[in-house]
């Protein structure tokens, strides 16, 4: 059970570490035009549900991109400010501590890359639609 609350605290310190609008804003502006551009230029092909495909791409590869880099970061940020020794010395694994963290990041870029699959809808001008919907379900 105490490893559940170390979870849910290594969660909530990151979060308000993270979740900030200036957060949302810095890393918007670095991802979602990105995905946009990338919509745009899928438009000029001739198969129908690239650039759909596209926008869903862009939004997973945001939230894998920002959460790899921005775990690695905040080690490096817990090793300067000399914080990384008190999780190593803890009862709860470091894996643990880091796995809430990472948790934390996915949550809170999860907007951001809804922001970025949005962004790319809009550019793509195509309506998602499933061709089969009763296989689908």
């Amino acid at each position: 059970m105490g490893h559940l609350y170390a979870l849910q605290g290594a969660f909530l310190q990151q979060w308000r570490v993270t979740a900030s609008r200036y957060q949302i804003f810095l890393i918007g502006i670095s991802q979602v035009p990105t995905a946009a551009a990338a919509a745009w230029i899928a438009r000029a092909s001739v198969e129908q549900g690239v650039s759909l495909s596209i926008a869903v791409g862009a939004a997973f590869v945001v939230v894998w991109n920002v959460c790899v880099f921005r775990t690695g970061f905040s080690l490096l940020d817990e090793r300067w400010a000399g914080t990384l020794e008190l999780n190593l010395l803890s009862r709860s694994p470091l894996t643990l501590v880091m796995l809430g963290k990472s948790l934390a990041f996915v949550v809170f870029f999860a907007m951001v890359g809804l922001l970025s699959f949005a962004a790319a809808l809009l550019v793509a001008n195509e309506v998602a639609s499933i061709e089969y919907p009763v296989s689908f379900a």
